[in-house]
């Protein structure tokens, strides 16, 4: 893998950084990770396929080891995504929780159809429905 560093200019404290990725039965991808200095405050991925909604659940628990919790936060949102969007908290064991939001996007609503991830560590107010 390989990082495109696309460090701004106005912020030279703050970064991001990109990069292709291929993904386990998921195929080819793209990372996002924002940050400033040593702090990284979002992760993002990107990933061509659209996801099926039925399986998502087990989907999502293979990509983290067996001992992590993940559990939906509200419904489903369809504000956003046509295809709609969820927010997690994935918790680690002994580790604070991370927030993952998971769009569903379709060609109607974005650029192209795929599947985004984007974890934090704040639960964001503007994910909320």
């Amino acid at each position: 893998m390989k990082w495109r560093d696309t460090t701004l200019k106005e912020a030279p404290s703050a970064f991001a950084q990109e990069a292709d990725v291929t993904l386990d039965g998921h195929g080819r991808g793209t990372v996002l990770v924002v940050g400033a200095r040593q702090m990284m405050f979002d992760v993002e991925v990107s990933l061509p396929r659209l996801f099926e909604k039925k399986g998502l659940a087990q989907t999502l628990k293979a990509q983290f080891s067996p001992a992590t919790l993940i559990e939906q936060l509200g419904g489903e949102c369809r504000k956003d995504s046509a295809g709609g969007s969820r927010v997690y908290r994935v918790t680690l064991p002994a580790k604070r929780p991370l927030f993952m939001r998971l769009e569903l996007l379709t060609a109607s609503n974005a650029a192209q159809s795929g599947t985004r991830f984007t974890l934090s560590t704040d639960n964001k107010p503007q994910w909320a429905c």
